[in-house]
Order: structure tokens, then sequence, then C-alpha cells
């Protein structure tokens, strides 16, 4: 015996119509970071160019950034150690983003390669998951130098 079509229609209308409250009170899916504050560091390496010429650094990086609906904005600051100069760097300041890509810029302070410096920094960046691509200008009066590297940062605390 088949089951009358307008039976057929009246289930799945009130099956529609009633729902389902469990499904109802779950959050919906989401992909990447909830909105929050978020502590990153990590690793940093690359090559430089410029005035004072080339070599390769190797240092670390901390932020702390604020998250809400793919931007990103906080503060940071670096070390590294430039082997070819046999100088060390630190940087700091703020920076911004908006989903993978973002900027910072601040202050910067060179030591160890004849009188301490005091300079500028900006960075363009590309952010991959838990690696950043990044091109950054350093500034020391009419020293400019130039730097292409690759950061490995992960999150070490993140607000809920």
């Amino acid at each position: 015996m088949r089951t009358p079509l307008p039976a057929l229609l009246a289930a799945l209308l009130a099956g529609l119509l009633t729902g389902s409250p469990a499904l109802a009170d779950e959050a919906p899916y989401t992909i990447g970071t909830d909105a929050g504050w978020q502590v990153l560091g990590g690793l940093t390496t690359g090559g430089s160019f410029g005035d004072l010429g080339g070599s390769g650094y190797l240092g670390a990086e901390l932020s702390l950034n604020r998250l809400s609906k793919g931007t990103w904005v906080g503060l940071y600051g670096d070390g590294f150690y430039e082997f070819g100069h046999e100088a060390f760097y630190t940087t700091a300041g703020l920076q911004l983003g908006y989903m993978i890509l973002g900027v910072d810029g601040g202050v910067a302070f060179r030591t160890g390669d004849g009188d301490p410096a005091l300079g500028f920094a900006a960075r363009g960046l590309i952010a991959l998951a838990f690696f950043d691509i990044y091109g950054r200008a350093l500034i020391f009066g009419d020293d400019i130098q130039g730097q292409v590297g690759l950061m490995l940062k992960l999150p070490f605390w993140a607000s809920e």
C-alpha cells in the first residue's frame, strides 16, 4: 500500500516547522582565528642587502595582536644578529594587517659594527599560517639596508 501524497507533504511540513532545538543552539562552523588578543613568537631568518653589503641573519620576534573580523592590530619587537656585519639589531613598533597581508614599522637600533645607531624600520609581509614571508627596509641616517626573510611564528597565548 502506498502512502498518499498529502500525508507525505504534511509530515514534511511539520518537520520543517518544528525544527530541532539542538541544532538551532549550536554555533555556526567557522574557519580561522576567533576575535580576541593573542601573543605570538618565533624565529626569523633571511638575507640582507644595501649600503652595508649583503649578509645573513638569525633572530627572534614577539608580538601582541588584537584580531577582529580578519583585521589584526598590535605591537611587535624583534632582535636579530647579522653575521656579515657582526652587528645586533632590534626593532619595535606597530603592526596591522588584513587577512594574510600586513605591514609594520617603528624604531630600529643597531650596535656592534661601529658606533650604535638609531633608525627606522618598515616591513611588508604575507602571513601564511605559521610562516610569514617579508621584505623590510632599515634606515640608519644615510645607510639604507633591505631584508628578505622568513619567520616561523607560533601562538603562545590567546584570549577567549
